[in-house]
């Protein structure tokens, strides 16, 4: 159970990442053009 669980969060915090990177990434595109 526990080792579900945790590998659940990893996942999420790695999909978190991930969309805060890809947000991050189009707000540069935007102030670039």
């Amino acid at each position: 159970m526990e080792d579900g669980n945790g590998a659940q969060e990893k996942d999420g915090a790695f999909f978190l990442m991930r969309f805060v990177a890809v947000e991050h990434l189009q707000h540069l595109e935007e102030l670039s053009v």
